[in-house]
Parts: structure tokens; C-alpha cells; sequence
């Protein structure tokens, strides 16, 4: 009988995994090899899709009764299929095995896959430039938030999808207009901006950051520092990270809740090391499409003091950033998980 097993292999950091061949093994006793039940092996493509056909049939073991020299089934041997993955980590041979389990096509690899994200080569070929929308969500700790009134309202799902079809292997849409409203396009740019959202928890972390002053021990530069570690530590394994850059300030409910929207989205992709301790980090802009030279200069710097210890913070100054006022007043690492994205786009 023989079967077919579909499936995608992807890296840790959830890159596409092309060239990986794919067999499939019944796993046997110690001391004894393993049974291979491939027909005939597959090889991911670009995107780590594969197909392998299998015969299960293959796994059983035979035993030869000492004095009728008959040869029988093995009643012990039971049938335990797992997938051998052979590929290559900077021109090194790898083996990696899983458990083949039912309900289960998507394997990730222990290695991170390098990530060579280039903006002109990969982001999007329009500017972030869409209509006010009205909110489909309310939310209870900003009450007068009900509508996105600036251009800007989808930098967080253009962010979020230029990460979606670079790990799955694919490019992004190669047109040079603005989707419109109700355009399949604009659909799927508008679902992953509300992911970014995460049911509103993002949004309120804006607002309650735009409350806190620029410096101190509890500021947005000492925060903007705890967070920019999470980032470096990101970055070092290969990860496309969505960041929240801040840039309002407000006090009350109703003017926060007009000026929220004013702050952005971008995507980040790699980081600099200057040799004055400073750090450029490289970052996709869904505001200037094609440019590969926007960047955050990050300066850590003290920021205050508390119980008589100086407290440190960070400096972000925006490099080609498609935002006004050109001012960032910190940031945070956004909620993203990668998602495929749709065919018919």
C-alpha cells in the first residue's frame, strides 16, 4: 500500500528549508537497522514543501524458527515510522530525525537558517498610504479610541506579511499601487495588522508608554533598553522582529486616544556595531518602499539614578525613516507569528 506524506520544513526561526531530502525509516529495535519505507525520496522546494511516497508496509521484520527453518512475522516488531531529513548548514552535512505522528506536516530543523532580508528586494513596492479606517474592536481602557484618522494605519500588518512571505520562500506581490479597501490584498495587509494589535494589548502598551516621560528610572529610554536587548538577542538567531517605534506623548484619555495612531510599525532585520559603542539597527520601513538605508542609531546612555545608582536608558535616532516628526521616543518588540500567505494575491 502504497502512501503519501505531505509537509513543509522550515528552520528554528521559521525559514523556508529548500534542498532538504526526506526519507522516511521504521525505527527498530537497538541492534538491529532501521527499516526504510521511502518508495522514493523528496527534496523540499523553495518554499520547504515536499511529498514522499512510502510503502508502511516495509517496517515488518521477519524471524527464522531454529527448526522448521521457517521465516515469520516478528510479533514484536510494531510499526514506528520517523522522517530522516538530510541537509546542508554552511556547507556542513546535517542529519536531523522526527517522529512521523499523525496530524502533524510541519518540522522544524534545530539549526536557525540565515536570515538576508534586503527591503528593496523583499518589502513592498508601495508606500504606506491607506485611508483612515473605522476600528472593528473597542477597547475599555481607551474609550474614546474608535477610529484610525492619519494614512498610516496598516505600517504593522505590511511589517508582519513582508516577514510572512520571506520565511515561507516567496515574493511579495510585485505591484506598485496602493491596494484599495476591500481588495484581497488590502484584506490580508488589514488581518495582519489586527494581529499585530493582539486583541487590543498592543495598542494599550502605545498608550500607556506615551504617558511615561522620556527619562528616568521608570521612562520610555530605560524600558526602550530592557526591550532593545530582547531585540539583539533576536536578531543574533536570526529572527525578523516587528518593532513598535513610539513616537507621541500624551496625558489624558482623549488625547491619547486621538495621537495613538501617530506612532508606528517597522520590521528589523539586522543590527551594526559601531566602534563607538553605538549600534545602527537595520529595519524595513512600509513608509519608504525600496530603501535599504533606514536604520535606529541606538546609544545607551544614563538616564537618571535611583536608590544613588545611575539608571540606563537608550537614545533612538531615526536614519531615512519615513515618520514626522522625525522622533522616536523609544520602542518594543511587536506579537508576531508567521503565517502563510494567501495564493490568489
Amino acid at each position: 500500500m502504497i502512501t503519501k506524506f505531505s509537509g513543509k520544513i522550515t528552520f528554528e526561526n521559521d525559514l523556508a528549508a529548500p534542498g532538504v531530502e526526506v526519507r522516511i525509516f521504521d525505527r527498530d529495535a537497538p541492534g538491529k537497522g532501521d527499516d526504510e519505507l521511502t518508495i522514493e525520496p523528496a527534496v523540499t522546494d523553495a518554499r520547504g514543501f515536499f511529498t514522499a511516497r512510502y510503502d508502511p508496509r516495509r517496517y515488518l521484520d521477519f524471524a527464522t524458527l531454529p527448526i522448521l527453518g521457517l521465516r515469520v512475522p516478528d510479533v514484536l516488531d510494531i510499526l514506528a515510522p520517523y522522517l530522516r531529513l538530510r541537509y546542508s548548514v554552511d556547507g556542513q552535512q546535517r542529519v536531523f530525525e522526527a517522529p512521523l505522528v499523525p496530524f502533524k506536516n510541519h518540522y522544524r530543523l534545530p539549526e536557525n537558517g540565515p536570515v538576508r532580508f534586503q527591503p528593496s528586494l523583499h518589502g513592498f513596492g508601495f508606500a504606506n498610504n491607506f485611508p483612515p479606517i473605522t476600528l472593528p474592536v473597542t477597547l475599555a481602557g481607551l474609550p474614546h479610541l474608535t477610529r484610525i484618522t492619519g494614512g498610516y494605519g496598516l505600517c504593522g500588518g505590511m511589517s508582519a506579511a513582508a516577514s510572512d512571505y520571506y520565511l515561507c520562500g516567496r515574493g511579495v506581490p510585485s505591484r506598485k499601487d496602493v491596494p484599495r479597501v476591500r481588495e484581497k490584498l488590502h484584506r490580508y495587509l488589514f488581518r495582519r495588522a489586527l494581529d499585530s494589535f493582539q486583541m487590543g494589548e498592543s495598542v494599550l502598551r502605545f498608550a500607556q508608554w506615551m504617558a511615561l516621560d522620556d527619562d528616568g528610572p521608570n521612562s520610555v529610554a530605560h524600558l526602550t533598553l530592557l526591550e532593545y536587548e530582547k531585540l539583539r538577542l533576536d536578531l543574533d538567531r536570526q529572527h525578523l522582529v516587528p518593532v513598535g517605534l513610539l513616537l507621541s506623548s500624551g496625558k489624558g484619555l482623549k488625547e491619547i486616544s486621538r495621537d495613538v495612531w501617530k506612532n508606528h510599525q517597522v520590521l528589523a532585520y539586522g543590527y551594526i556595531d559601531n566602534p563607538d559603542g553605538s549600534v545602527d539597527v537595520r529595519i524595513y520601513d512600509p513608509n519608504v518602499p525600496g530603501r535599504d538605508d533606514v536604520s535606529l542609531h541606538i546609544v545607551s546612555q544614563p538616564t537618571g539614578e535611583a536608590a544613588g545608582a545611575p539608571v540606563y536608558g537608550v537614545k533612538c535616532t531615526p536614519v531615512n525613516l519615513g515618520i514626522y516628526p522625525a522622533r522616536v521616543r523609544g520602542f518594543f518588540l511587536m506579537p508576531y507569528e508567521p503565517a502563510e500567505p494567501p495564493e490568489d494575491l
